[in-house]
């Protein structure tokens, strides 16, 4: 089993990203800042996810819950069998990549673009580098539509529309 766990912390940065992504009708503090995806294998919980400071990482779910609050969480509908393949892939092909600061820059001048003088924040980042990923970009290795989503906001709302297929099976 996968599971996107969608989180917020109080610190600077959680609330700029919550107040640069918010949308009509959402309250600032139901806003995650933050995304990881929590694999769940032969009773097994570990976490793929990408910060700061350390870039794409694999951790424990206490690390995440000690650090942030839980939001919501979304399976993404992945069997035992194919979340097995899913974390050994993704520990072979993004844990200890770097956290992409690059593309944070362009969406925080565009978050301020917006706010500032009603220039819409693009829902796909134009920069985007192989070797380097934020949070909302680990789940591009999950989809089969490859979506480059600028923010763990954009892949809440993407989730919650149950019609839409996004999910690469095996």
């Amino acid at each position: 089993m996968i599971k996107c766990l969608f989180l917020k912390n109080n610190l600077i940065g959680s609330r700029l990203i919550a107040w640069g992504t918010r949308r009509p009708g959402q309250k600032l503090d139901s806003i995650p800042s933050h995304c990881a995806f929590l694999f769940i294998v032969n009773g097994e919980e570990r976490i793929i996810d990408s910060t700061l400071m350390s870039g794409v990482r694999e951790t424990t779910l206490e690390e995440i819950i000690g650090h942030y609050e839980l939001i919501e969480t979304i399976d993404l509908g992945f069997s035992e069998q194919e979340s097995y393949k899913y974390l050994e892939k993704a520990r072979a092909k993004l844990v200890g990549r770097m956290y992409d600061v690059t593309a944070v820059i362009y969406f925080s001048v565009r978050v301020l673009l917006f706010k500032f003088f009603g220039i819409p924040i693009p829902t796909k980042s134009f920069i985007q580098f192989k070797f380097m990923w934020f949070c909302s970009e680990v789940y591009g290795f999950f989809s089969k539509k490859k979506e480059n989503l600028t923010s763990p906001n954009d892949l809440l709302l993407l989730l919650r529309n149950k019609s839409y297929n996004i999910i690469q099976k095996e």
